[in-house]
């Protein structure tokens, strides 16, 4: 299967990438990192029981339809779970100090830009981040 968008920037920043391109299955093997962007209620039920115990599992797409998950599971396993929009101010000191070490660099992520006026185009437009401009004369 190709990789999707974004798929092979997060491989080169040093994560695991795993398709699957049939049927979810039950789980798959744990680990105590776990980064969900299905938006799939079977694929997050499947990273749900694919994350090690006491872990913390990340989901970053909306599940638009009913999803149940399974929290008997998630509170006996000790599972923490993060679900938001990315908090980019709140950790904008941190990643500066890696970017200023040479730990990341910033430009390994893909940027797209647009303006403004344009936003509600480039966010339905595939996107790994998506910065919307205004001019400093347009009164906006």
């Amino acid at each position: 299967m190709p990789d999707l968008p974004g798929c092979e920037i997060a491989r080169s920043l040093g994560a695991d990438v795993l398709h699957v391109p049939q049927k979810w299955p039950r789980r798959l093997d744990r680990a105590p990192v776990v980064v969900d962007t299905t938006a799939q209620a079977e694929g997050l039920a499947c990273a749900v029981r694919s994350t090690e115990d006491f872990g913390l599992l990340t989901v970053l797409g909306i599940v638009f339809s009913e999803a149940s998950l399974p929290m008997v599971e998630m509170y006996t396993r000790g599972i923490t779970l993060h679900t938001s929009r990315a908090d980019s101010r709140r950790h904008l000191p941190a990643v500066l100090e890696l970017a200023a070490t040479g730990v990341f660099d910033p430009l390994a992520v893909p940027v797209t830009t647009a303006a403004f006026d344009d936003a509600e185009q480039a966010w339905l437009a595939p996107a790994t981040t998506l910065v919307l401009t205004r001019s400093a004369t347009g009164g906006q």
